[in-house]
């Protein structure tokens, strides 16, 4: 296992990708190797023995290394060994959102928090990249119409974000059917998976079953009554049919939620030079309605803050997790109520 080796790994599963990004996870994973006195990549079979040894590192180390290997183990098409890991990179990513969910920053993660209008601004730019067409265009592309298909995608993935805050579990979202959907309900098909329900008439419906507080909350369903999302998920429906809504642009499979971490920090440093995940996403957007909701209680506007009350419920219901959580973990302007 020589870093030469696994430079070209890399690049050949992923042509898009960055030949600098390329030798970063080599370097990552040829290092691991060493540790392990492994020429071979035999060491990555025993994950327990690769997780005790990361777990003495700083933990975006122990991340940086667990993304290398999984981009490795998909590479060599070992899709059983690399959904272990990656799992436990899920739980890692957890481990390193709650540093700063009490707003407790660590390394440069508190550049990267922006106003809410300034969230804003970076979704109108990516629908401006979308109709323009301005990345499809750019001939340092190789690919164009592969960048065009997962800009649209980004764009999406941030406008559902921006009206329906969540997790990383929004990767396996799938259309369906109204009438399909009832047939999975009778079964308790929806209780599994991740689902945009589209009707003949009316807004569709977020139906989501696979997330990290699901043995809690159950499945988390949502009218989609924005305008915005409604039009572009409609638009979306009429192309793909009922098939998954992210996919990698490559090989056509659905995204793993990892992805939807990487694709929000490419396009975030892309378009404004920050570095956004779903977590930082879900915290802008909760300080913004939670300062608005305590605006209106000291103005004694009653009717102002129900209106607040009731967004910052949907939000942490589209989350999943309680109001109690949302004020103690994300919110620093919201008064106890």
């Amino acid at each position: 296992m020589d870093k030469e080796t696994l430079v070209k790994i890399f690049s050949y599963h992923n042509p898009e990708r960055k030949d600098v990004t390329n030798k970063q996870y080599a370097t990552r994973l040829y290092a691991l190797s060493r540790a392990f006195d492994d020429d071979t990549d035999e060491f990555l079979n025993e994950p327990e023995k690769v997780f005790d040894y990361l777990s003495q590192k700083a933990k975006t180390t122990y991340g940086n290394v667990l993304y290398s290997i999984i981009g490795y183990l998909e590479a060599k098409d070992k899709d059983e060994l690399s959904k272990v890991y990656r799992t436990r990179k899920e739980h890692v990513d957890e481990q390193i959102a709650n540093n700063y969910q009490k707003n407790k920053f660590f390394g440069h993660q508190e550049e990267n928090i922006i106003s809410y209008s300034e969230l804003v601004k970076f979704v109108e730019r990516m629908d401006e990249l979308v109709e323009k067409e301005d990345i499809a265009s750019n001939a340092v592309y190789s690919n164009p119409e592969s960048v065009m298909k997962e800009t649209k995608m980004v764009r999406l993935l941030l406008r559902l974000y921006l009206r329906f805050p969540s997790r990383n579990e929004y990767s396996s979202l799938k259309f369906i059917s109204l009438v399909n959907y009832k047939k999975l309900v009778r079964i308790g098909g929806e209780k599994e998976d991740n689902f945009i329900v589209m009707k003949s008439q009316g807004n569709p419906m977020l139906s989501v079953a696979d997330y990290k507080t699901s043995k809690k909350y159950g499945v988390k369903v949502q009218e989609v009554d924005d305008k915005e999302v409604r039009l572009l998920l409609t638009k979306y429906y009429k192309e793909i049919g009922e098939e998954y809504l992210f996919t990698y642009t490559r090989s056509g499979k659905r995204w793993e939620k990892y992805y939807v971490s990487q694709m929000l920090s490419k396009w975030s440093k892309l378009v404004i030079g920050k570095n956004l995940g779903t977590t930082i996403i879900y915290k802008i957007i909760i300080q913004e309605a939670s300062k608005e909701y305590k605006r209106a209680l000291d103005d004694d506007d009653f009717y102002t803050s129900d209106h607040w009350r009731l967004l910052l419920s949907k939000y942490s219901k589209s989350r999943g997790h309680s109001r109690a959580i949302q004020k103690a973990v994300y919110s620093k302007e919201e008064s106890p109520v």
